[in-house]
């Protein structure tokens, strides 16, 4: 919650922040829970769920986009009727405008996805600064989460976005792999700070 708040930091009064972090969160939900489902309380349509947003990640459209996603969301369910009705994703009065909007909206929706290799792609597959103080990045190959692999990115497309801009970066497969270099590289005083989700505490736990 707190990365989602940052991205819209700036753009509105942060009493606002709830309208689209809620509105992106129930969307997620309802996806996830009723999406596929015969019979469900929440029919959710083509064009109307999460992964449609992913889908506009990005592009030019991406405001208007979600806007039209959320209205098939609403017009599928009469309990939802006007549920979306103050909530404009193509607002650039509180957005931005232009390459501004498509980067605040396609980060929102990543900070909601899965940990997955679209949300690596979305976030991590570019120009990043956030590591440049880093003696060394170790990248192991990415958890999939609920996606299957499409081959869209590797892990050694996340080492060569931080060789992009400096920083040392070694693409290490297994976390197994991991920890033998690192009882072989670290020295007493090192610092080696673990990032990631799922089962990463259990990896941080066996290096103590």
């Amino acid at each position: 919650l707190w990365a989602s708040c940052d991205k819209l930091r700036g753009g509105m009064d942060a009493s606002q922040y709830k309208d689209y972090i809620l509105t992106l969160l129930f969307v997620k939900y309802v996806t996830d829970k009723f999406k596929g489902v015969k019979y469900a309380d929440i029919t959710v349509p083509e064009g109307g769920s999460f992964d449609d947003l992913k889908a506009l990640r990005n592009q030019d459209n991406i405001g208007e986009g979600v806007d039209k996603a959320f209205a098939k969301l609403s017009e599928a369910n009469d309990q939802l009727s006007g549920i979306f009705r103050d909530v404009h994703f193509n607002d650039y009065t509180k957005l931005g405008k232009g390459k501004d909007l498509v980067d605040t909206i396609s980060g929102l929706i990543g900070v909601f996805q899965g940990n997955s290799y679209s949300r690596a792609k979305t976030l991590f597959c570019g120009d990043r600064h956030y590591m440049n103080s880093a003696d060394l990045v170790l990248v192991p190959d990415i958890y999939p989460g609920r996606e299957v692999d499409t081959r869209e990115v590797h892990a050694r497309d996340m080492v060569d976005a931080l060789e992009r801009t400096g920083v040392n970066a070694m693409y290490i497969p297994t976390f197994e792999e991991i920890r033998a270099f690192l009882d072989s590289y670290t020295q007493p005083g090192d610092v080696v700070i673990t990032l990631g989700s799922g089962d990463v505490y259990f990896q941080t736990k066996k290096l103590l």
